[in-house]
């Protein structure tokens, strides 16, 4: 029971990063998907050697494009490391005018972005050590969204 609990939390913990990285990348004007496995290859490149429970990843709505090499593009299997703007240089806030003109979008986008995370759900099909075309997960969700404070 316990570990069912430690493993719903980190669930959670997981699609909120998950959430907040691509909402990060969306607003700097970079995608994800391409943002994400530059940052695993150039912080510990040995990490993505699998095997990968797709399944779990998929819960938390982490995209196998993204850690999973057998499933990059051809050629983004050797991406250069991720280029890091100084803070002068990153995008400024639009003038006020403009931003109420973006509220509504992205009212719409962060409702969108809720992240539905496993409560007791389970998976089956061989994704833990062998390969599997498409693991079969069901789960009994619950939403997860990120606290703004």
């Amino acid at each position: 029971a316990l570990v069912g609990a430690i493993a719903a939390e980190e669930r959670a913990h997981v699609a909120v990063g998950v959430t907040w990285f691509a909402r990060a990348c969306t607003a700097l004007g970079l995608q994800p998907g391409e943002m994400y496995r530059r940052w695993l290859l150039q912080l510990n490149p040995d990490l993505l050697k699998g095997p990968f429970d797709h399944c779990e990843r998929n819960l938390v709505r982490l995209p196998r494009e993204w850690y999973d090499p057998q499933a990059w593009p051809q050629q983004q299997q050797e991406i250069p490391p991720p280029s890091i703007q100084p803070s002068s240089q990153l995008p400024s806030s639009p003038p006020p005018q403009e931003q109420e003109q973006q509220q509504p979008q992205q009212q719409a986008t962060a409702a969108a972005a809720a992240v539905p995370v496993a409560d007791g759900g389970s998976c089956s099909g061989q994704h833990a050590g062998g390969v599997s075309s498409a693991p079969q997960c069901t789960t009994r969700d619950r939403v997860v969204r990120p606290v703004r404070g």
